[in-house]
């Protein structure tokens, strides 16, 4: 399909429709070539559909959805960089993007724009803190939850709104881990908790809800870890193995659950070794 329509940039360059279909069919490719691991491919693929768009939008700046179209292709590219560990090009992307889902949602309020400019502003929070920007971290991060937070009001009862801010709050967590402001961190992933455990338990057939709430017993285990709390780190720890664990005999053959249930179970071997040369707590 796709390649049947390389023609349209010569024969039909005028025509805005033909060049947005041209866009999409590549899009696809890129979309299926990321699925399959094609990395460098799909980047490529998805950088030939953004300059179909840069020049539809040049040609018409008031269309909306060549602005909402450009951004998806900015994330994407991200996303492409972000997995090939190119993480200052992911964050410009990303930060590109940004600027036209702002755009987009001040001419187009609703839910969608500003989900899309909620998640953005989360890979850009994990940008930040893969390359150390504490503070630019916690403040992506932070602008994410104000920007949730009233669209989560509006429809408590969404799913996957609650999942999102349970993400939030997790990242928020780390964050203020990362820089030793450590009750913050176990408020802030205490309320992760309570959401993901609330949601595992509306939907315990979901083997990557009940893994998500491992993911903050994990999570609270390394703040106790990085107190010189190991008792309680184990103790998380174990919680977070336990959940795995029962995941891995429900599905053997699930490698995910496999890795987090070894991951898990590394930690309270390192915080088990590491605790035996330390000196009697005083507290």
């Amino acid at each position: 399909k796709a390649a049947t329509r390389e023609q349209y940039p010569v024969v039909h360059p005028e025509n805005p429709e033909m060049q947005n279909s041209l866009a999409a069919d590549i899009s696809y490719l890129a979309n299926l070539a990321f699925q399959q691991g094609r990395v460098d491919e799909a980047l490529k693929h998805y950088q030939s559909s953004l300059s179909i768009l840069v020049k539809l939008n040049l040609a018409e700046p008031k269309q909306v959805r060549w602005k909402n179209y450009m951004a998806t292709l900015y994330m994407r590219i991200g996303d492409c960089q972000t997995a090939l560990v190119s993480d200052i090009d992911a964050l410009s992307n990303f930060n590109a993007a940004l600027v036209w889902q702002q755009q987009v949602s001040s001419e187009l309020p609703g839910t969608e724009a500003q989900v899309d400019l909620c998640n953005n502003h989360i890979r850009i929070g994990d940008m930040q803190a893969r390359l150390g920007y504490a503070d630019a971290t916690l403040q992506s991060f932070q602008t994410a939850q104000s920007i949730l937070q009233p669209v989560l009001a509006r429809e408590p009862g969404s799913a996957s709104l609650q999942r999102s801010m349970s993400t939030i709050l997790l990242r928020l967590g780390d964050a203020l881990g990362d820089m030793k402001n450590f009750a913050a961190a176990e408020s802030h992933m205490q309320q992760a908790m309570q959401m993901r455990q609330k949601l595992a338990q509306a939907t315990p057939q979901d083997g990557q809800l009940q893994i998500n709430v491992a993911i903050v017993h994990g999570s609270l285990g390394m703040v106790q870890e990085a107190q010189n709390h190991p008792e309680q780190a184990i103790a998380q720890f174990r919680l977070a193995q336990a959940i795995s664990d029962q995941l891995v005999a429900k599905e053997p053959k699930n490698a995910q659950w496999q890795l987090a249930s070894a991951g898990f179970s590394g930690r309270i071997a390192s915080v088990d070794g590491s605790s035996l040369s330390l000196p009697a707590r005083k507290d």
